[in-house]
């Protein structure tokens, strides 16, 4: 097919103002040598299992210990004779959204489990496991900090913005899954009007520490596939930055 023959309105053009939804995934699952072994579906699924952690937020699926889990059926339930194309996108299980069978989907979660990005609890007879997705281990050049727009960073006192731009500023530094969080366990409480940002902060500050120090003592725990020693050479887990 020539490119004239191509409809115009399927190519992307600057003026575009709507996007399409999609699914993401980091990028260190594809570059870093870490992750060079694990499976191409294995990293869909990781990006299909990311994308619920704002839905997981929104039903309070955090346990006592603070982690969020992501509930995801794996197949259809047994009485849901719905086809493919009637159900929402809520309502469609693991199994049909990879279109794979169940045990290609426990392939491709154990290949997650035994890279140290998932965890998969047992819920008992009926119920759909608890997933808890596990952060990849990365370096300095696998993350990035969204600039803040530029009347945010000449402001002279951030006490003095806006309610919504003292959000958007902390959005761009600790993404939305943090934020959403921190609003949430704020919620009802009594907030400084002088120092909002700084009581944000401190509290997105806390929820950064003890993700991190709980993802390498969790790997600390484990024996990892990735860094072996040798008479000569010693390999170590760099701490995320």
């Amino acid at each position: 097919m020539t490119m004239e023959k191509i409809n115009g309105k399927l190519f992307y053009r600057k003026e575009d103002t709507e996007t399409l939804r999609f699914f993401k995934a980091p990028k260190v699952l594809y570059y870093s040598l870490l992750y060079r072994q694990l499976s191409l579906p294995a990293k869909i699924l990781y990006g299909i299992l990311l994308d619920r952690l704002a839905l997981s937020l929104k039903n309070g699926w955090v346990d006592d210990q603070d982690r969020i889990f992501v509930i995801f059926r794996g197949r259809p339930a047994q009485n849901d004779t719905r086809k493919f194309q009637d159900k929402p996108s809520e309502d469609l299980s693991l199994t049909e959204l990879l279109n794979v069978d169940h045990r290609s989907l426990r392939k491709y979660k154990d290949d997650l489990i035994k890279h140290h990005l998932l965890a998969e609890i047992r819920s008992g007879q009926g119920k759909s496991n608890r997933l808890y997705l596990l952060k990849p281990v990365t370096e300095s050049k696998d993350l990035y900090k969204k600039e803040a727009p530029e009347h945010l960073l000449y402001s002279e006192d951030l006490d003095t913005l806006p309610i919504y731009e003292v959000h958007e500023l902390l959005l761009n530094e600790y993404g939305s899954v943090a934020l959403e969080k921190a609003l949430e366990l704020t919620t009802g409480q009594k907030v400084p009007v002088k120092g909002y940002y700084a009581y944000l902060k401190n509290i997105l500050e806390g929820f950064r520490n003890n993700s991190t120090d709980k993802r390498h003592q969790f790997i600390s725990q484990q024996e990892s596939p990735f860094f072996r020693k040798t008479s000569s050479t010693k390999y170590f887990l760099k701490k995320s930055s």
